[in-house]
């Protein structure tokens, strides 16, 4: 990956969470961003190291139990493009997974709560998307510095 134009604090940002992201205790600090979230409204919560985040609720495919997940967003005309990139890890995020299972979620956006359908996007749409994601955060790119994994990049369409 070039990462030529992706200035030092950039990859700091993508170093430090994805150092944090494979910490066994990180459950409570995104539980207590996505309750944060929720109880304002949003306006807590809702920017990450610069970026606009979303509060994606989906139904645990093994629980049956709604898990709420925060997560840097592309606004797009029909939705929110995001990527599964977990920090880096080499395992895809719970989320995917059970949003993969469930088919549908709810997210929650500038005060705001829309009904949504995962679409997984397929090459070349997928290029341009994530070209997209990455220019405009630029440490998300670098995330892929960590895994050999390829990101899924979903559209989380409004129903």
């Amino acid at each position: 990956m070039d990462t030529s134009g992706v200035g030092r604090r950039h990859r700091a940002v993508a170093a430090f969470l994805h150092t944090a992201g494979r910490l066994p205790g990180r459950r409570p600090f995104v539980a207590a961003h996505a309750g944060a979230y929720r109880r304002t409204r949003g306006r807590a919560g809702r920017r990450w190291f610069g970026a606009p985040v979303l509060l994606l609720d989906v139904v645990g495919r093994k629980t049956g139990r709604l898990r709420s997940t925060p997560l840097i967003y592309l606004p797009v005309p029909d939705g929110y493009v995001v990527a599964a990139a977990d920090a880096g890890n080499d395992r895809e995020p719970q989320w995917w997974r059970n949003l993969r299972t469930a088919g549908t979620g709810m997210v929650h956006v500038d005060g705001r709560t829309e009904r949504v359908h995962a679409r997984l996007v397929e090459p070349p749409e997928r290029d341009e998307l994530w070209a997209n994601l990455v220019a405009a955060y630029p440490a998300v790119g670098e995330y892929g510095r960590y895994t050999d994994r390829v990101f899924p990049v979903v559209v989380l369409e409004r129903r």
